[in-house]
């Protein structure tokens, strides 16, 4: 399966749904982390999503005392007419159905893990 920009960031905004991250919430980007793994894609990609929906305007990072934290930003919405709808309509019901077969992949002990780096064993 191609694992492209576009499921990458269906798969951060279906975290932070899953995670009850309202409109304009925020979440510690440690806890966010951890249940990144869930995906089944690397961490690499999780960053890639979090510039990616933050170049969008859809994320926003905050320093705070307690560490970093994400937060959801607005979604400008670009639907003008029906067409438009449905298209973002058939667009969240494909990247749905994409995400829903990466979860359902087997474990290979790579979780979380980039396997173009050595992986380490503390």
């Amino acid at each position: 399966m191609k694992i492209d920009l576009d499921l990458i960031s269906a798969a951060l905004d279906a975290v932070l749904k899953e995670n009850r991250v309202a409109r304009f919430g925020a979440i510690p980007l440690r806890t966010l982390a951890e249940h990144w793994e869930s995906v089944r894609l690397r961490s690499s990609d999780l960053v890639s999503g979090i510039e990616i929906l933050s170049v969008q305007g859809r994320l926003d990072l905050e320093a705070r005392s307690d560490g970093l934290w994400v937060r959801r930003k607005s979604r400008a919405s670009g639907d003008v007419g029906a067409y438009d709808k449905l298209r973002s309509s058939v667009h969240e019901l494909v990247m749905s159905v994409a995400l829903t077969r990466v979860r359902m992949r087997q474990g290979d002990g790579y979780s979380g893990f980039d396997r173009r780096l050595p992986h380490r064993t503390a």
